[in-house]
């Protein structure tokens, strides 16, 4: 092949690869934008957005009307001195820092939801690439089958033509019988598989469709190190950046407690209208300032600080338990990863055409009868069994890097 051809070529199969990825990113985001629960999520997120705006309000003032000092027997203002109406008007005061602490738990809350929102529009998304690159290697699989089974028809000719000159015994049409109508089985697996996989893209995007998937893929390389994932995971996922907002949230709302715990005062004003006879028509104005006694509020406020410093160290420990999980998944992945790249490669460049050469070498003695039987079906087996390996091992590369994206969520 000539340098132009390969060229070209090469340009073809980028192409293709790049078809395909741009294919399945948009089959995610279209996934994402119609799911159902991502939508309540984001309206949840809005409405504690809405309760946010408001959580640093003053409580509002308290109004009240007094009749004092009626007679017992009956309500009717008298001619005593201390008998009168007086309007009152009275404001609590929200202790030092409170509305301050208040506004800080609520925007946590905001921040810890929108990022539950976030974590779970990758998982969907992973989950949505994952499941078409497992309907592409099933169609890949099943396509490698029908050509099995077209070069079975082949094998089979020829063997019935040397069971027909007595060169080989019945076992041998049977045995190419009996592979060939076990691979036509296997294909009803494959379809069933096929309608399972797209039943559920189907169900992610909220409305039946049929998807196009490619005939062939280029296994990916592997690109960068554990420690570089973990790095990234750390800076940007958002389930680990919500642990770290759900302790900063459950210390906030242990300050809340002890800032709470603080005597909050009540300033008031009165207006007294006497209605004594001898007043000389004077009216009287009162005001004061309300402090409560801290008998029970302070041990109430202590034991919600304590269960809000337990709650902040449990996610803590939660964010912990996730960096040790994830570095063992990373660690997984990328050896996964380099393995799936290797063998496809291997498969592809060595084992294929090396197989590929055996089955037809084999075959071309077994029809003049320089090879036995028990050859060609050992070659038949073992090139089929090559070509899905090789299938597997390149769309394995594909799942590993959408894996990739989900544990560091480079999207």
């Amino acid at each position: 092949m000539s340098p132009i051809m390969d060229d070209m070529t090469l340009f073809l199969l980028l192409s293709a690869l790049a078809w395909a990825a741009d294919d399945v990113d948009a089959l995610a985001r279209a996934a994402v934008d119609a799911n159902p629960g991502l939508a309540a999520m984001e309206a949840r997120t809005a409405a504690l957005a809405a309760a946010a705006e408001v959580a640093d309000v003053w409580p509002d003032p308290v109004a009240s009307v007094e009749l004092s000092n009626l007679p017992l027997g009956g309500f009717t203002l008298s001619d005593h001195p201390m008998a009168g109406v007086q309007l009152r008007v009275q404001q609590p005061l929200p202790a030092p820092g409170e509305r301050a602490r208040r506004s800080e738990v609520a925007e946590l809350s905001v921040e810890y939801a929108a990022l539950q929102q976030s974590a779970a529009a990758l998982d969907l998304r992973h989950r949505v690439i994952d499941t078409w690159w497992r309907l592409a290697l099933t169609r890949m699989l099943a396509g490698i089958t029908e050509v099995e089974l077209a070069r079975l028809d082949e094998l089979a000719e020829t063997v019935q033509a040397r069971y027909r000159v007595d060169a080989v015994g019945q076992h041998a049409v049977l045995r190419v019988t009996l592979l060939r109508d076990r691979l036509s089985d296997e294909l009803g697996d494959f379809a069933r598989a096929d309608q399972q996989l797209t039943a559920a893209l189907s169900a992610a995007l909220s409305a039946p469709r049929a998807f196009e998937t490619p005939d062939a893929v280029e296994p990916l390389p592997l690109t960068g190190t554990v420690e570089g994932w973990l790095a990234a995971a750390e800076a940007q996922h958002p389930a680990l950046e919500a642990l770290r907002v759900e302790a900063r949230q459950a210390r906030a709302r242990a300050e809340l407690a002890r800032v709470q715990a603080r005597p909050s005062m009540s300033l008031w004003a009165g207006y007294r209208a006497r209605t004594w006879p001898d007043d000389g028509g004077v009216d009287l104005v009162s005001g004061g300032v309300a402090v409560p006694v801290p008998v029970g509020s302070r041990a109430r406020s202590q034991g919600l600080q304590a269960a809000a410093e337990q709650d902040a160290r449990a996610a803590e420990d939660r964010l912990a338990a996730a960096l040790d999980t994830l570095r063992a998944e990373l660690t997984t992945l990328h050896a996964a990863w380099d393995r799936a790249f290797a063998k496809a490669g291997t498969y592809r460049d060595t084992l294929l055409p090396a197989a590929q050469a055996v089955r037809e070498a084999t075959l071309a003695d077994f029809q003049v009868g320089r090879a036995d039987f028990a050859a060609v079906y050992q070659a038949e087996v073992e090139l089929l069994a090559l070509e899905r390996a090789e299938r597997i091992a390149a769309v394995e590369t594909h799942l590993r890097a959408a894996e990739l994206e989900a544990l560091i969520a480079t999207r």
